[in-house]
């Protein structure tokens, strides 16, 4: 992985250096190229207006002057060069745009639209641009082949009025030479800089990535550990909960048998109403200790004969708090924890201890709720006499919308058909009027 990140690194960074030193290598020759044709159109522009304007006899009308050029034309005042450049090709414009002067006698005579380079010059501006000779545009190549510099020159007379223009190819494989020169010097020195940033950057990113890669495996050690502790702890949860479990047991027997009883009449709802494995066995298990919160309530409270005061009884109904307390200390019985605390919730909203209403209720304590109601009304207690299976299931009717789920007791009622009456409980108890008022 570390190697992996390391190519990736290199490639993608030298890829992205080496085309940015190429961009800013055009950038900057270009810059250079253009300094250079902007230097020469103004050394140019000069050094022509010199040389003819101090050869110029007679200035009086722009006739008299265009005459006078075209003296000066034919004693080769100009000659072949200018400032060491090759003259290819010359036109002298009068301001209307008539070629009155040419190397190229064709042409001489004919009138052409004014370009925009024209108009700016007639205006006085000198203007350069690199430029490719066309075929037949000229006869004569230099140096630089088909490469030329074209120069605009406004044609003045003494006072300085504006009588035409001068254009100009002039081959300059030197300008040519000197801006090619640079880009490679610039895109060079660029490229070169960015190499040594790049080994920078590679060389810090290699130790980074190898502090990172040495902290990745401290890290993983690390959670390793913690995940070991965290099992430990969770077996140490588990192993105190069972104990919990346990001591309740030996302080009240029906809580134990009642339990028990409790998950099998839960899972035959659950089964009938069509929950998941998964959701089966978290049922199963919160059912097995739904009741563990009692371990916080007095023995002589639960196991009393007679009616509880209601000190007693609120006491009695703190055991879904405690017991969801005692589970819930467990991360892997959070949601055991969730369905233990409401599991004395009724549906209509009057039961305890969050007098939660209807589908707000967690399903699995509306299921919890209806087998913990069946297994107290055919369980004999010290305080009354069990119901039979018949009876317990007309207060299941009772209940529905109530006290419980409408859905959940349709459910129950259908598993307890099927089994018929001699398997409704698990031990027969005699026929009773108690009421459901100490169902807890």
């Amino acid at each position: 992985m570390k190697s992996s990140l390391l190519r990736r690194f290199s490639i993608v960074s030298f890829m992205m250096f080496f085309l940015l030193a190429v961009a800013l290598a055009l950038v900057m020759s270009g810059f250079i190229k253009a300094r250079v044709l902007d230097i020469l159109a103004r050394v140019t522009g000069e050094y022509v207006q010199a040389l003819l304007h101090s050869q110029v006899r007679v200035e009086t009308t722009p006739e008299e002057h265009y005459a006078e050029m075209a003296w000066l034309f034919k004693q080769g005042v100009l000659g072949e060069k200018i400032m060491g450049m090759k003259i290819l090709r010359i036109k002298v414009w009068d301001s209307s745009g008539k070629i009155i002067l040419s190397n190229n006698e064709s042409i001489i005579g004919r009138q052409f639209p004014l370009t925009e380079k024209l108009k700016k010059t007639l205006n006085g501006q000198v203007i350069t641009e690199a430029v490719r000779l066309q075929k037949g545009e000229t006869d004569t190549k230099g140096p630089g082949g088909d490469r030329a510099v074209k120069v605009y020159v406004p044609m003045k007379n003494s006072q300085g009025l504006v009588l035409g223009a001068y254009e100009l190819y002039l081959d300059a494989p030197l300008v040519y030479r000197s801006t090619s020169g640079a880009y490679y010097i610039v895109g060079l020195t660029l490229l070169g800089g960015f190499i040594l940033v790049y080994v920078s950057l590679y060389r810090f990113f290699k130790s980074a990535s190898q502090v990172i890669e040495q902290q990745s495996a401290s890290l993983k050690a690390l959670q390793i550990r913690l995940d070991a502790i965290h099992n430990e702890k969770q077996d140490i949860y588990l192993g105190t909960i069972k104990t919990l479990s346990a001591a309740l047991n030996a302080k009240d027997n029906y809580t134990a048998d009642h339990s028990i009883r409790v998950a099998d009449f839960a899972l035959q709802i659950g089964e009938e109403l069509g929950l998941s494995e998964d959701r089966l066995k978290l049922l199963e298990e919160a059912a097995l200790f739904h009741d563990i919160g009692k371990i916080g309530i007095p023995e002589h409270i639960l196991n009393k004969p007679d009616k509880l005061s209601p000190q007693e009884l609120a006491q009695v109904k703190k055991h879904p708090i405690i017991g969801a307390q005692i589970i819930g200390v467990a991360d892997t019985l959070v949601e055991h924890a969730l369905i233990i605390r409401h599991h004395h919730e009724r549906y209509d909203g009057n039961g305890y201890p969050d007098r939660l209403i209807g589908e707000d209720i967690p399903l699995e304590s509306r299921i919890l709720a209806a087998a913990d109601t069946y297994d107290a009304l055919i369980s004999e207690r010290p305080y009354r006499r069990g119901l039979s299976a018949f009876e317990a299931v007309e207060v299941l009717r009772r209940c529905r919308g109530s006290q419980l789920d409408p859905q959940v007791v349709e459910a129950f009622l259908a598993v307890l058909d099927r089994q018929g009456p001699s398997r409704r409980r698990y031990t027969r108890i005699s026929q009773t009027t108690a009421s459901t008022s100490r169902i807890i």
